[in-house]
């Protein structure tokens, strides 16, 4: 499955050896992929409608809480595809 890659690529920096000296590389970090970033983002949207938000302050079900992950995930799928286009 394509997870658009990197959300936030950074390339190698350089900083400060244990000894204070320079210099000491820092390797590429990558963080979350452009599909977690976008689930997250899609998620948030989906918790704010009403239907979603639990009644009387009750708790997730797991099952729910599944749902909408999957959701999220499918959105940030499409999200993904049509960005490929």
């Amino acid at each position: 499955m394509k997870d658009g890659g990197p959300a936030f690529p950074s390339g190698a920096q350089m900083t400060l050896n244990a000894d204070g000296n320079w210099p000491a590389m820092i390797p590429p970090q990558n963080g979350m992929s452009l599909r977690q970033l976008y689930a997250g983002m899609a998620m948030q949207g989906l918790l704010t409608r009403n239907e979603v938000v639990p009644r009387y302050c009750g708790e997730w079900s797991q099952e729910r809480a599944s749902e909408i992950c999957a959701d999220a995930y499918t959105l940030a799928d499409a999200m993904i595809k049509e960005g490929e286009k």
